[in-house]
């Protein structure tokens, strides 16, 4: 019995470090459960046949998976807004545009489908003003 209690301890306290590691950021979920780059891709690669077939909402689902698994990755994020934009969750596309900045720093096209996502949401002039940063900003 001791000897579990133990290995209960020590499981614990790995616990308690894993958290603390995902909360700072210094950990992603896909490091903790061991996914490869071949499987992280198979999901996406799926996500993409779903919005190809029109399945958005399903496409929307396997994206936001994978941001749960690493969410420091711009092609994750980009995908995401981009299909609650054509759902016409323009909330959540704002959202996702806004956290792709974070993770990527700021382009020109997705500052203008933010921009349309903000004016369907009645902020129009949070979206001329992020229209005229866009314009502002070179073009790569």
């Amino acid at each position: 019995m001791e000897r579990v209690l133990q290995q209960n301890d020590r499981l614990t306290d790995l616990a308690a470090r894993v958290a603390q590691d995902l909360r700072r950021g210094d950990l992603t979920m896909r490091q903790v459960v061991g996914l490869s780059d071949r499987e992280m891709n198979a999901v996406a690669d799926a996500a993409d046949a779903l919005r190809r077939r029109g399945d958005l909402a399903n496409a929307a689902r396997l994206w936001g998976l994978l941001i749960g698994f690493d969410p420091y990755v711009p092609r994750y994020w980009r995908a995401l807004a981009d299909l609650q934009r054509r759902l016409g969750r323009h909330a959540e596309a704002v959202l996702c545009y806004e956290v792709l900045a974070l993770v990527q720093g700021r382009d020109s096209q997705s500052d203008l489908l933010e921009a349309r996502c903000l004016e369907a949401l009645g902020e129009a002039d949070l979206a001329a003003h992020l229209r005229h940063e866009g314009e502002r900003r070179p073009r790569c």
